[in-house]
């Protein structure tokens, strides 16, 4: 066998190990198969029935000009690659078939992807356009992403263990984030550490409006977004009224994803039981009010202006302001 590089650590591997059709990396254990020369990392296998049928390196986008370099990951609604058209490096979402069989989902997504393409808010990765190929008697569907660069914000919390300041800098920029994706008349509906990317400290959101695009388009929204967020593990950023079929989305829906960004950035922890088990030490006292009207399970009492939690996430308060519950 041909020596081969491994896609995740630039190992070359003279003679690979074999296990079910996939090539195994001997110093970093990662397993890959190679489509047309472009080695293809194996993620953890999530998506139900679609990842059973689809599996990392079985729906490669076939797009004029855009050449793919590597699978970044699989989700609960569709595989993700890095491609390169010219010298600009993209994010290529394949979604996977089964949530496209409408006939009009090619002409909504395309639709819903007209109106977020203009958007150019500053700080939020934009949405550059689609495609569909057919594979196997299959319409495929892709959105083509701009690439960020950098490391997650989960894996920038651990690797920089960020101070209390800059901790909440950070905080506060991603709650801005928010309010000018709602001031532009959007939501998210899908804020999680794993889609902000951090630009030294400057967090830049991804995916913007992307799960509405998919999910938005089948009638059956709040199956698949509970779907997506069990799949990847994430469920607990998902906010109780989105799993509500008879509630419409708002922006108290990624209000609520922000509070369980900030409880897991401050605590280390997910509030799997809800707010009334926020206070603990490692909370700062000042930012535990905050956090608990970010998670409220009502979502019309629950703090729902992105613009307000930017101020109390960022700025110190006095104790009388703490006390008067602003």
């Amino acid at each position: 066998m041909s020596s081969q590089e491994c896609p995740r650590c630039r190992t070359h591997l003279q003679s690979p190990e074999e296990e079910n059709g996939r090539l195994l990396c001997a110093h970093c254990g990662a397993a890959f198969v190679m489509r047309d020369g472009v080695p293809l990392l194996f993620p953890r296998r999530v998506g139900g029935q679609d990842a059973e049928k689809y599996g990392v390196g079985d729906l490669i986008p076939q797009i004029p000009g855009v050449r793919i370099e590597k699978c970044l990951g699989q989700g609960g609604l569709s595989l993700t690659y890095l491609g390169r058209r010219g010298d600009q490096p993209l994010v290529i979402k394949a979604i996977y078939p089964s949530l496209s069989q409408a006939s009009d989902f090619g002409e909504q997504l395309w639709t819903g992807a007209l109106e977020l393409m203009p958007l150019a808010l500053p700080g939020v990765a934009r949405l550059l356009g689609s495609h569909v190929f057919e594979q196997e008697e299959a319409r495929v569907h892709c959105l083509l992403c701009e690439y960020v660069e950098g490391p997650s914000f989960r894996e920038w919390l651990a690797t920089t263990k960020p101070a209390l300041p800059a901790l909440r800098a950070a905080l506060a920029e991603v709650a801005r984030l928010l309010a000018r994706v709602h001031a532009a008349g959007q939501l998210h509906l899908n804020l999680k550490a794993e889609n902000l990317r951090m630009r030294g400290a400057q967090p830049q959101l991804l995916d913007l409006g992307h799960a509405r695009l998919v999910v938005g388009k089948t009638g059956r929204p709040a199956e698949l977004l509970v779907r997506a967020h069990v799949d990847l593990g994430t469920q607990a950023y998902m906010a109780p009224d989105l799993r509500d079929p008879k509630r419409e989305p708002t922006p108290a829906s990624d209000m609520y994803s922000l509070g369980v960004l900030a409880y897991e950035a401050f605590s280390g922890k997910i509030p799997f039981d809800g707010p009334w088990g926020i206070r603990e030490t490692s909370i700062p006292a000042e930012l535990q009010q905050t956090v608990i009207a970010l998670l409220d399970p009502d979502p019309e009492a629950r703090l729902s202006d992105a613009g307000e939690a930017a101020r109390r996430l960022g700025e110190p308060r006095a104790w009388w302001q703490r006390w008067l519950g602003r």
